[in-house]
């Protein structure tokens, strides 16, 4: 009698994963967080960015408030300021800042000489409110606001809580006693000094699409930087001053490629096309403005 004995019981699935398969997936997981913290610090960017641009916004509505307070309280007599020579299509232009820490000349830029582009500057080397001192009166008026201290009995405090990052001039053109503003708004620049030092001539080159009145780029044969190793960038400013009425441009991106001699030269795509009013390219001078956050042209304003 054959008795015929059943198979032992198999394992019809595994009980665990081998250490391939482990290794396998401790990688996916690597890689998901790794996907995952990159975007912390983009975020972070973001932010910043967004936070300045909203501040940036908030001084230039801040500063053209100021501006007609002083000049409605007549603190400040726009008729009495000193404007440049009649430009061509009739206006005025001037500069209006914070600080006398500039040359006799009273030009911006003080490279620039005075014969080609005389652009005065006007500004407060006193201060014209009884009771304030020059410091207390600048910060009261070029500066954001809410940067500054405020004591109980309403006056600035010794210390400015933001550090006074965000300060502002303006560039006024007269034309039949209307006044035409920009507000321009730096993000960084002292409070006290005007910094023309820090506002550099750029080395143009030559490259097609690049230039002429129209483009929306300008070629350079070398990017300034400055001694911190800032230097210019994607959001930098550079304005035109070619014809005497400043032309401000954003600067969009940058590339760089060789030219026929095989050196090289950098491109910077602008957000909007070059103005060129003049147009004599043996007058071309563009400068990069250090500092500068924000151009905020506020249209003819009546100061009545």
């Amino acid at each position: 009698m054959i008795i015929q004995q059943n198979p032992p019981d198999r394992m019809d699935s595994r009980q665990g994963l081998t250490l391939t398969e482990v290794l396998a997936t401790i990688f996916i997981l690597a890689v998901g967080m790794l996907s995952i913290l990159i975007l912390f610090p983009v975020g972070a960017r973001k932010v910043k960015a967004a936070l300045n641009n909203e501040r940036t916004a908030l001084a230039a509505s801040n500063g053209i408030s100021n501006l007609a307070i002083l000049a409605k309280t007549k603190v400040l007599d726009l008729s009495a300021m000193q404007f440049s020579a009649t430009l061509g299509d009739g206006r005025k232009v001037a500069f209006f800042d914070q600080s006398a820490g500039i040359s006799s000349t009273n030009q911006y830029p003080s490279s620039t000489p005075a014969s080609q582009f005389p652009i005065p500057v006007n500004f407060f080397s006193t201060a014209p409110i009884a009771g304030e001192n020059t410091t207390t009166f600048r910060k009261n008026w070029f500066s954001l606001q809410d940067d500054i201290e405020w004591d109980e009995s309403g006056s600035v405090g010794a210390v400015v809580s933001r550090g006074q990052s965000f300060t502002v001039s303006y560039l006024i053109r007269s034309e039949r006693g209307l006044y035409d503003v920009t507000v321009l708004v730096y993000n960084g620049r002292s409070p006290s000094l005007y910094d023309s030092g820090n506002d550099q001539q750029l080395a143009l080159g030559t490259m097609t699409d690049a230039g002429a009145t129209g483009n929306t780029a300008i070629a350079l044969t070398k990017l300034p930087t400055k001694e911190d190793g800032r230097t210019v960038d994607k959001g930098s400013w550079i304005v035109e001053t070619s014809n005497r009425e400043y032309e401000y441009y954003q600067i969009q991106s940058i590339t760089t490629s060789t030219d026929s001699g095989g050196q090289p030269i950098f491109r910077l795509e602008l957000e909007r096309p070059l103005l060129r009013k003049y147009g004599n390219p043996a007058q071309t001078e563009f400068y990069w403005v250090d500092f500068l956050s924000g151009v905020f042209p506020k249209g003819q304003v009546q100061f009545n």
